[in-house]
Parts: C-alpha cells; sequence; structure tokens
C-alpha cells in the first residue's frame, strides 16, 4: 500500500449473525465529529484550523494543497485524539493524512460549532487469511447499524470475506461515516 493511501472494501453487516467479531483482538469507543476543511490551513510551519494552532505542520501537510477537496474529522478513540484529511475515493482508494494531536485542541474546535458526528464502537477481528477487519456498532440515531471494513495492500488484493459480511458497499459514499454524520445532523435540525 502507498504511504498516505487507505484502500479498503466495506460491507454491511447480515443482521440476526452470531456477533464472532465480538470476540475478536481489540476494541476501542470512537466518537468522531466532521470539520470545516476549508478551515485548515498552514501559516509559518504551523497547522491551523480556524484561529486554532493545531501541531507544526510536516511532510505530510504539504500533500494538504494536492487536493482542493477534503473530509476531514477529529476522531476520539480510546485516549487518543487524531486529525484526519480523507480526499475523495477513487474506487477503493483515497489519500488519507493523519495526525494524533492533544485532546485539548480537538475539544477547542469541537466548542467552535455544531458538527455533524457519530459514536461507535469498533471491534478488530482477523480472519482466517490474517486480514484484519473492523467492526463498527453504531450508537444513538444510528443504533443498530453495523458496517465492517478490512484495509487492503493493494486494489486486487483478494480478500476472505467472513460468513457474516453482507451487501458490498464498496465506493458507495451515501454510507460514509461522514455521509452518515450529516444525514443524522439534518434529521436533528
Amino acid at each position: 500500500m502507498q504511504e498516505n493511501h487507505e484502500i479498503e472494501r466495506r460491507f454491511f453487516v447480515d443482521e440476526g449473525t452470531s456477533k464472532v467479531w465480538q470476540k475478536g483482538e481489540s476494541k476501542s469507543r470512537i466518537m468522531q465529529f466532521y470539520i470545516d476543511s476549508s478551515q485548515i490551513y498552514i501559516k509559518d510551519g504551523l497547522l491551523f484550523y480556524d484561529s486554532v494552532e493545531v501541531l507544526r505542520a510536516d511532510e505530510k501537510s504539504a500533500l494538504i494543497s494536492t487536493t482542493k477537496k477534503w473530509t476531514a474529522r477529529i476522531r476520539y478513540k480510546d485516549d487518543e485524539t487524531i486529525l484526519t484529511l480523507k480526499s475523495k475515493r477513487s474506487k477503493s482508494t483515497a489519500l488519507e493524512l493523519e495526525w494524533e494531536i492533544e485532546r485539548e485542541k480537538g475539544e477547542e474546535i469541537f466548542q467552535m460549532d455544531d458538527f455533524p458526528s457519530i459514536e461507535k464502537t469498533r471491534y478488530n477481528w482477523r480472519g482466517n487469511d490474517q486480514m484484519l477487519w473492523e467492526v463498527d456498532e453504531f450508537e444513538g440515531g444510528l443504533n443498530g447499524l453495523i458496517l465492517a471494513e478490512v484495509e487492503l495492500p493493494s486494489e486486487t488484493h483478494s480478500v476472505e470475506i467472513p460468513s457474516w459480511a453482507g451487501r458490498e458497499i464498496t465506493g458507495d459514499k451515501s454510507w460514509s461515516n461522514a455521509a452518515l454524520a450529516r444525514s443524522l445532523k439534518s434529521q436533528s435540525s
């Protein structure tokens, strides 16, 4: 897999199956909110969101100017706070830039607006072919929705699809986490 590229396949999880992924390698509580990517910029070697100095710019930061439209999010995952920028997806591949940031910076940005957000529990489960699956059980307004994804080293890499994986939704933007968060926000407005 190319550095800073994410190649993944995504699936609905069939309802009524035994939840074998819950006995996988690990689980995490995740809350992520989607911020306005047009407010991210670099000035004097620092990466900012609006007026918040987020972090010192690095080699990845130079890639920000290579794409006009990013999906930007801040994710709270257990004790980590991660800023992520994702480019528009081509088939199953997207440019993805990630930085771990201080929790206080995430909170400062979070307080700026009522951003679209989602909450979920993520389970990491390893298949018979040793590929790592991330299974997300959504909460709140998305309670009952379960999606699974597997990251691949290339678009042509074969993967053994578990029996509990249902219809494939790779490339269907309406089921992206960002689209789900925006849909929830519009329903509550």
